[in-house]
């Protein structure tokens, strides 16, 4: 299969893991990460090796969160790039809103995601977050 065929899938696996996000459903997103799986941010470079791992750094993500008032979150800009059969890029500017339906303009943050292609689908393997302006256009 040409690797573009499934950039498709690539967006559907990361909008299932927005969708969960949305959720607050720990366990619907951890099933979206690869194991292990890395999170790097200014606050440092994280691996976890299991799911259950996974969890308490998403749960400590979403307290900080909701101490920021943000009720929800969705893609404002997305580029998608399949590099091979088994892996792909995703760079995303992810857009914060209130629980009244207004973004919190300072709380807008770039991802950039690898995902990796496994026998159960593309999953998550390296979360990177940056300042929203440094996304790669890379499709």
């Amino acid at each position: 299969m040409p690797a573009h065929d499934d950039e498709a899938a690539v967006i559907q696996a990361l909008r299932g893991y927005y969708d969960a996000s949305n959720e607050r459903d720990l366990q619907t997103m951890v099933s979206y990460y690869h194991e292990p799986v890395m999170f790097i941010t200014a606050r440092g470079v994280v691996t976890r090796a299991t799911h259950a791992d996974a969890t308490q750094v998403l749960a400590e993500f979403f307290e900080r969160l909701r101490s920021e008032s943000v009720a929800r979150s969705d893609w404002a800009d997305s580029h998608i790039k399949q590099l091979s059969d088994t892996l792909a890029v995703a760079s995303v500017v992810v857009a914060r809103y209130r629980a009244d339906g207004q973004e919190l303009e300072r709380e807008r943050a770039g991802w950039t995601y690898l995902l990796h292609k496994t026998g159960n689908g593309w999953k998550i393997a390296v979360l990177a977050g940056h300042p929203p302006d440094t996304i790669l256009r890379v499709d």
